[in-house]
């Protein structure tokens, strides 16, 4: 039998995030939303791509004469661009940078060779009741690398967390979400319409995958909260409501604290995004938000986003 490959953008051991204990978390590469503001704007495409940091660059240009495809090089003020139909993801440029400017972001394992990188953190999951989260960008995007991931994870009695925006078929959300021990679904707002300017797309379909997984699982809901976004008491009430009609098997609301690290990011990928101001973390709002929420029977707490 031939298992699927896997791109992942970045695999972070020892982290306190995103489930319990201390865990591994994995980053899928490539997301199926286009949420204004992301805070990880460098998970959204499913290819790879090489990220620069200006300022770590000390413009030795070894990187452009490595280069096997010429697709470096300087441009009138001396900086460093990357020509994307020349590159071919390669990473070499990045293995040879001797101040750590250039980054690949991306790169395909084999389920083996993803099972050997976690296991080595497997004295300290035992230790700490930790595990393995596998996010994203979107799991479902390959679902059928993540489904056999996690079926491996649980032969071996690994802990896994799953976090997903619910944005795909329902053959790919039952596909994902059938072998972790603890589901993590993302809901941006409950409002079609405001929904579509947040993210691009219609809830309709997040909303009815949420329902389906709730009827066979065990689920936690997590709401990142964007200020002036879908940060008022409506929004709350109507996913409260929902909720609520899931049934029993809604652990809880995960009210995600928003933070705006996207920026560097957007630069290193020299990509352009809308500018909206957000100026404020107003905790207040935060607190009468899951104030809000318990008011309905539900167990709410308050979270800080850790994107990769």
């Amino acid at each position: 039998m031939n298992l699927p490959e896997g791109l992942i953008a970045k695999i972070q051991p020892l982290s306190v995030c995103n489930g319990p204990g201390i865990r591994t978390v994995i980053f899928m590469k490539g997301c199926t939303l286009r949420c204004l503001k992301c805070v990880c704007p460098h998970m959204q495409k499913n290819v790879g791509e090489i990220l620069f940091t200006d300022w770590k660059c000390s413009r030795c240009l070894i990187c452009k004469d490595i280069c096997p495809r010429d697709a470096i090089m300087e441009d009138s003020a001396c900086m460093l661009k990357i020509d994307d139909a020349l590159c071919d993801k390669c990473g070499i440029c990045a293995e040879c940078c001797p101040y750590g400017a250039l980054e690949l972001l991306g790169r395909y394992y084999s389920i083996c060779d993803l099972m050997q990188e976690i296991e080595k953190g497997v004295p300290t999951y035992q230790l700490s009741s930790g595990g393995v989260t596998i996010t994203g960008g979107e799991p479902a995007m390959q679902a059928e690398f993540v489904s056999a991931f996690l079926q491996q994870c649980r032969r071996h009695e690994i802990h896994t967390v799953l976090e997903t925006q619910g944005f795909a078929s329902w053959q790919k959300i039952a596909m994902i979400t059938e072998w972790p021990d603890l589901i993590y679904f993302n809901i941006r707002h409950m409002n079609d319409e405001a929904h579509r300017r947040l993210t691009g797309y219609s809830n309709r379909l997040i909303l009815e995958n949420l329902r389906k997984v709730a009827e066979r699982h065990s689920v936690t809901i997590r709401i990142p909260i964007i200020p002036h976004m879908n940060d008022t008491e409506e929004n709350a009430t109507e996913l409260a409501q929902f909720a609520c009609r899931l049934g029993k098997n809604v652990n809880g609301i995960e009210i995600i604290r928003y933070h705006e690290n996207d920026d560097v990011k957007k630069q290193k990928l020299d990509r352009k995004y809308e500018n909206l101001e957000i100026a404020y973390r107003d905790d207040g709002k935060i607190i009468a938000l899951k104030t809000l929420l318990e008011y309905y029977g539900l167990n709410v707490r308050i979270e800080s986003w850790k994107g990769g």
